[in-house]
């Protein structure tokens, strides 16, 4: 039967991975900005690489026999993965346009009916789970039988699920850029570095997990390859919580075009008065204030733009 659980390297990092994680989670959760939806969709994705890691620290230590409640949530979570992650980059690259509307949850609906699932499945005992889980064994009830169908099928869609929303990403990013490029000469002025970064990491995880789930009995290298897996998950939670939250929003074209040129004439007026353009200056003789609480905006306004920076919120 099952060992004494005991803590490893691996299932440490996956401990502390998955801690930090929700602790990112809530931060995200809690900042209040431009961003808004697109905010709580980054928290989604964080939390489901959360739930991924804390499922598999217990699968490893074996306290999962402790808590078979919670046996089916890998792979359900996954289900999470490729909604929450088309949503965000759709909220990023429509920027202030995006809306949030009912029917988009639709998107959650897999991941609902197949959490609903779970609870009528049949309870099976602790024995009867070992070997299904630990031990590979072949199911000999009819109970292991029908949650070992229940896990595969659900393996299956998720890894359907999250091809399809990566390729959908993917198409989002691209079309986005194409209409940036036509409408300014400057593509780095937008940066799209973190999505497309994001998009790429998720797409080595993705290939990592197909070759792990469908490849292994061929390659020999399970072990290594799921270890190599979930490391790349905290690492990547890391890099969602600390870069997701300083990413500045990825606007649309027309949006991005408007706040240009208003910074450009603000920078240009600024400009015409330091250097004393006398037709610049013209526009301001007939206003109240006096030269030194003029100069006192000026320098606030100044400050203000540098420090805040509101044109990439």
């Amino acid at each position: 039967m099952a060992m004494q659980p005991d803590l490893t390297l691996f299932s440490i990092i996956l401990l502390v991975g998955a801690a930090h994680g929700l602790f990112l989670t809530m931060t995200v959760i809690n900042i209040k900005d431009s961003q808004g939806s697109g905010r709580l969709f980054l928290a989604l994705l964080t939390f489901a690489c959360v739930v991924d890691l804390a499922h598999e620290f217990l699968f490893q230590t074996e306290y999962l026999l402790d808590a078979l409640q919670l046996a089916y949530l890998d792979p359900v979570v996954n289900l999470l993965y490729g909604p929450s992650l088309y949503l965000y980059v759709r909220s990023l690259t429509e920027g202030s346009l995006y809306k949030f509307r009912r029917w988009q949850w639709l998107h959650l609906l897999p991941f609902g009916c197949a959490a609903l699932l779970c609870f009528i499945l049949p309870n099976l005992s602790v024995e009867q789970f070992y070997e299904l889980y630990y031990e590979d064994a072949a199911a000999v009830s009819s109970a292991q039988q029908l949650v070992g169908t229940f896990i595969g099928g659900i393996a299956l869609v998720s890894v359907i699920s999250i091809g399809s929303y990566l390729a959908l990403c993917f198409r989002l990013l691209f079309l986005h850029a194409k209409n940036i490029r036509q409408q300014f000469s400057d593509i780095e002025s937008i940066t799209f570095n973190w999505l497309r970064n994001l998009l790429i990491a998720f797409s080595v995880i993705y290939a990592l997990l197909i070759v792990d789930g469908f490849f292994t009995g061929l390659l020999g290298s399970h072990e290594d390859l799921n270890n190599l897996l979930y490391v790349m998950v905290v690492a990547m939670i890391y890099a969602m919580g600390y870069m997701g939250m300083k990413q500045p929003d990825i606007f649309t074209s027309r949006e991005s075009l408007r706040i240009l040129k208003s910074n450009q004439n603000d920078t240009d007026d600024l400009e015409a008065l330091d250097n004393g353009d006398s037709d610049e200056q013209s526009k301001y003789k007939t206003s109240s204030l006096d030269s030194s609480m003029s100069s006192l905006l000026k320098d606030e306004l100044e400050k203000h733009m540098l420090n805040e920076r509101p044109y990439l919120e």
